[in-house]
């Protein structure tokens, strides 16, 4: 076991001095107490070498120096009995594959945190891979990382099946980049579950044939059921809006009813020769009765809205007239304050307004006037 020979790379990576090569140690033995010496073989190491070149065994082992580099040190023999001795720096190499593993792992727990499974479809050799995620979410008993395309495909109903292979074949031909469906489908154990599944093509071959398809699924069930919990909420939110629409306008039916009545006796009034007094009074009776019913209107309007049918009719409105059936109906409640009230419309003057918005809008401005007015209340209009 006598040195013969050795490169600079070697003598380098072992740090071994030119003496320990010549002459009558240079030999496989002392070698390898060199490196036990300089802590880069513990002492079993060293025996367990010595005994496997003495007995012409083919070894391999990996070892990390006391500089921290990695080392794979291989051993062999030629035909004439010659020990060859190979040492692979793969520090970089064990580097790489440890970072890799860390990667892999976190990967992992970022997935399983999310709930995400992988799966990937080797069209060449025709196997669909799952991850372990998959497996769960699909009551495998026994986590097996390929299956069948025929079996995958069992596992989905069979009125979803068109669209789902609809959207593969346009990501095989490239014609969408990638692709996302909502889906149901079962488990191995006949469960049915919703899934959103997603893919892209990872690998084309050189002609542009797609050879590998990526994707992920996730578990949707839970989001569908609140999606189905909220639609009904809200199917029972319109038919309640509806029924309260429809009260509404029985209710404001049956009041116009008795309205139309007090309007048309107090218009038959008014036509009679009656007192200054008594007409006047038929007057307010019958504005108070008109303001009424554009109050039921009012509640009529909300119902139209609701339904998306409310329309308003502008029309040219005098308004000397509208300011004063306003005023002979508030006249009354500012007498009640102590209040004078005066009107102040030139003639002629109209407005282009929805005529029982405008009776009402003016109504609640002199309302709220008469909460802060000392004296008098004056409605005053000019033309712009």
């Amino acid at each position: 076991l006598r040195h013969l020979v050795s490169n600079q790379t070697a003598r380098d990576l072992f740090d071994v001095p030119p003496e320990r090569l010549v002459g009558e140690g240079a030999n496989y033995p002392q070698l390898v107490q060199h490196l036990v010496d300089q802590g880069d073989l513990t002492p079993d190491d060293a025996r367990a070498r010595v005994e496997n070149a003495r007995a012409r065994r083919p070894s391999q082992v990996d070892r990390v120096l006391r500089d921290g580099t990695a080392v794979e040190m291989r051993t062999n023999f030629m035909p004439d009995g010659s020990l060859v001795s190979v040492y692979t720096d793969v520090t970089a190499t064990r580097a790489a594959a440890q970072a890799l593993q860390v990667s892999q792992a976190r990967l992992a727990l970022a997935l399983e945190a999310s709930n995400v499974a992988l799966w990937e479809d080797d069209l060449l050799s025709g196997a669909v891979y799952f991850s372990r995620r998959w497996a769960r979410m699909l009551d495998y008993p026994d986590f097996d990382r390929s299956v069948r395309p025929e079996d995958a495909i069992r596992l989905i109903p069979p009125e979803e099946l068109p669209r789902i292979l609809e959207q593969r074949r346009d990501l095989l031909k490239g014609r969408i980049d990638r692709m996302s469906i909502e889906h149901e489908m079962f488990t191995v154990r006949g469960r049915r579950l919703w899934a959103l599944t997603q893919a892209q093509v990872a690998q084309r071959s050189p002609d542009g044939r797609a050879v590998k398809v990526v994707g992920t699924a996730q578990d949707i069930t839970a989001r569908k059921a609140a999606d189905a919990e909220l639609r009904a909420a809200l199917q029972a939110a319109d038919a309640a809006s509806h029924a309260k629409s429809e009260f509404l306008a029985t209710m404001s039916h049956e009041i116009r009813t008795p309205l139309n009545g007090v309007i048309g006796l107090s218009e038959l009034l008014r036509r009679s020769a009656l007192p200054p007094t008594e007409s006047d009074a038929v007057a307010m009776l019958d504005n108070c009765a008109k303001s009424l019913l554009s109050l039921v209107d009012n509640i009529l309007d909300f119902s139209r809205i609701e339904a998306g049918q409310m329309t308003l009719e502008a029309i040219a409105v005098a308004l000397p007239a509208l300011l004063q059936e306003v005023g002979d109906v508030f006249s009354v409640r500012a007498g009640e304050k102590g209040l004078r009230f005066e009107v102040d419309c030139p003639p002629g003057l109209s407005w282009r307004i929805d005529e029982g918005d405008a009776f009402e809008m003016l109504g609640n401005v002199m309302d709220n006037a008469a909460k802060w007015a000392r004296s008098q209340v004056r409605a005053t209009a000019r033309r712009e």
